[in-house]
């Protein structure tokens, strides 16, 4: 075992004769963590004294961790190496998450409860998980169609509300219902930020949806109507405070809505379904992009803003929705992105 520690973080390697010389040659690292996807960690050296065709894949390291300040923000395998020229080499590593990209499955869940299916998932690929809110939704019918595990699961959690992610510190898979969240951090100090912005859209601001359903196997259908208050309810924590700019009341908040099931399993638990779909796509609408030099968040976790550079305009609850990591120095920089309805 290899280790870099500078100032507030520390790099570490495990296997590979030659891990000792890549932590005194490390040039940069970049760590990218997001919501519903694999985690990565790239890690840039310079050779010390030898060509790539020498570096043989037995010595490289075979996994890497980054703590920084004591907490830790990675944790993975070395996937792929990266050649620049004649004396830099990059290595990148992905968390465990990736092994849901090597199983894949053609059969189909018929009337099974959301939690028993990603419970099968899961243990396919050997992973430990998880659950932050209920997940007792009735799955009517859903063909897995030979994608990939990680297909999967990204296709549930559009379907059904949720999101997933990988956390190092607790070793599982975490399903994530929405409105719900990991931990909390509060940034209570505007003098860790060093940059801020913020993007605000309505393309998925509904005051109000009129959707049908209809069924192909028995010919039915049926209208109905969603009111704002049963989309945004699972939102409701990040949607009181007074910065908070309710947008379902714009012109551009309306919206129908049609929908088609392959059997009357389907079409009797659609409208509960549709409606947690929705509350997904409300929340990924106003995006805060901070550049900070603490670990204070990770994806998954609720970020309180009580203090910014630009006073009220983006204080509230948001949801870290993916965090970047950038070490070209002592000091490194996580750019967060946070979204909220």
């Amino acid at each position: 075992m290899s280790q870099k520690s500078h100032g507030r973080y520390k790099l570490q390697f495990t296997g590979g004769k030659d891990s000792s010389e890549l932590t005194k040659k490390t040039t940069d690292v970049q760590m990218h963590a997001q919501l519903n996807t694999v985690s990565s960690l790239r890690v840039s050296f310079v050779h010390p004294g030898k060509s790539f065709s020498e570096w043989k894949t037995s010595s490289m390291p075979k996994e890497a961790s980054l703590h920084w300040q004591d907490r830790l923000i990675f944790e993975g395998e070395t996937v792929s190496f990266e050649s620049h020229g004649l004396a830099k080499t990059t290595v990148i590593f992905h968390d465990p998450l990736s092994h849901t990209k090597k199983f894949a499955d053609d059969g189909v869940v018929q009337n099974e409860q959301l939690s028993d299916c990603l419970k099968k998932l899961t243990k396919r690929c050997a992973l430990s998980m998880e659950m932050i809110g209920p997940f007792t939704d009735k799955i009517a019918a859903f063909y897995f169609g030979g994608r990939t595990v990680l297909e999967n699961l990204q296709l549930l959690a559009d379907q059904y509300g949720f999101h997933f992610i990988f956390r190092p510190s607790t070793k599982k898979l975490t399903f994530i219902r929405v409105g719900h969240h990991i931990a909390k951090a509060k940034l209570s100090d505007a003098k860790s930020v060093t940059m801020i912005d913020s993007v605000l859209s309505v393309e998925q601001s509904y005051s109000e949806i009129h959707f049908r359903i209809f069924d192909s196997g028995s010919m039915a259908s049926k209208d109905r109507k969603f009111s704002k208050q049963q989309f945004y309810q699972p939102l409701q924590s990040m949607t009181e405070h007074s910065s908070y700019r309710e947008k379902s009341g714009w012109k551009t908040a309306a919206g129908t809505l049609e929908v088609h099931t392959t059997s009357m399993h389907e079409f009797e638990t659609a409208e509960h379904r549709i409606s947690h779909q929705l509350s997904k796509h409300l929340l990924e609408q106003d995006a805060l992009r901070l550049q900070l030099i603490n670990p204070l968040c990770l994806p998954g976790d609720q970020l309180e803003v009580e203090k910014s550079p630009r006073k009220e305009m983006d204080h509230g609850n948001y949801l870290s929705f993916s965090c970047h990591v950038d070490i070209a120095s002592n000091l490194p920089r996580m750019n967060v992105v946070a979204v909220r309805p």
